[in-house]
């Protein structure tokens, strides 16, 4: 592998390591980072649809529901029923799910500004336009040009 590469990669692995890492020691959560960008889905849209839900994260209707169970069990969401279509089910964000959100948003917040205060402005800018360069990249585009 080309070496420039290699270290960016290695890089972006130990960043990303270690970012969980600290997450990890703050603590005050049980929820993982699958239900967290759940909960967060829930909490843009307000209340959505299970069928919804599950196109927009690209999943089975069926783990949606799963995944709603276990986040329904400790209070952080509520199926409620869909006043415009009686056949349907909404799921919204309780008061303690939005509080757990806004918890670890918070955290997560902290822990990368802790990271992100060791560049100047300048670094942060090109990061940025660096990172998202890469994220934009057209789906359909081959990797090995």
């Amino acid at each position: 592998m080309d070496q420039p590469i290699e270290r960016l990669q290695i890089a972006i692995e130990t960043l990303k390591r270690n970012i969980d890492s600290d997450i990890e020691k703050l603590g005050g959560s049980t929820i993982t980072k699958s239900q967290l960008f759940l909960l967060y889905a829930i909490n843009k849209a307000g209340k959505i649809r299970l069928t919804k839900l599950a196109e927009l994260l690209d999943v089975k209707p069926s783990a949606i529901t799963v995944m709603i169970d276990r986040l329904e069990k400790p209070g952080f969401v509520k199926r409620i029923n869909d006043p415009s279509d009686r056949r349907s089910i909404l799921v919204e964000l309780t008061p303690l799910g939005k509080k757990e959100l806004t918890t670890v948003l918070e955290n997560r917040h902290k822990i990368f500004h802790a990271y992100i205060s060791k560049l100047s402005k300048q670094e942060v800018i090109i990061l940025t336009k660096l990172i998202e360069k890469m994220v934009n990249l057209p789906k359909d585009e081959p990797l090995d040009q």
